[in-house]
């Protein structure tokens, strides 16, 4: 119930009931890590009636929920220290018009060859995945991106033991970039480069 009324704040709708359903399948979806669609079906709700509701909802309402939940977890102590982050990538495949705004070309996946991507900094906390920074990313360079990551960590006040980087991230500009900053990183050799283990400052 708690998680249920903290989160029906975070939206604006015309009706009560309305409103009561979509954050039902908002917070199935989050649980099971799934979709709108399935959990709606799974709940005997209209998917797209659900996705409509939402579109109509200002992002930053989700980025406020966000800051409110790391500064809880801050007045308990649990992001007191300097925390290992992990940075990475994901690709939400896309079936529609690839000339729609966001949308990148990627390795073909379930139908599909386009998909929206962003990048995330995460802390795993007790076994759990704690989102701490969100950037879409398009065609900007890697250090654009992480840049971005790194300045929506500093500003909820959380300090950066390490920052972990899978061999997507392996740029020399990006190095650099962090070599500069004074922020300690491990990135993974793509497996193109022979004869080195990996990279670490």
């Amino acid at each position: 119930m708690y998680f249920k009324s903290h989160a029906a704040r975070l939206f604006e709708f015309k009706g009560a009931r309305r409103g009561n359903d979509v954050v039902r399948v908002v917070l199935l979806a989050a649980l099971n890590n799934g979709y709108v669609e399935g959990s709606a079906d799974y709940l005997g709700l209209c998917g797209q009636t659900v996705r409509n509701h939402l579109k109509q909802q200002h992002p930053s309402r989700l980025l406020e929920a966000n800051i409110e939940l790391v500064a809880a977890m801050k007045r308990l102590g649990a992001l007191s220290k300097p925390l290992i982050l992990a940075v990475d990538w994901h690709d939400e495949m896309y079936y529609g018009s690839p000339e729609v705004e966001g949308v990148v070309g990627t390795q073909p996946k379930k139908g599909s060859s386009h998909a929206y991507r962003f990048a995330t900094a995460s802390v795993l906390l007790h076994g759990e995945r704690l989102t701490l920074a969100t950037v879409p990313m398009t065609k900007e360079p890697l250090v654009k991106h992480v840049t971005e990551l790194l300045n929506q960590t500093f500003k909820l006040g959380v300090k950066v033991k390490l920052l972990l980087f899978d061999r997507g991230y392996y740029s020399v500009d990006l190095m650099r970039h962090l070599d500069s900053l004074g922020v300690s990183y491990v990135v993974q050799l793509p497996s193109r480069i022979k004869g080195l283990k990996g990279g670490r400052r």
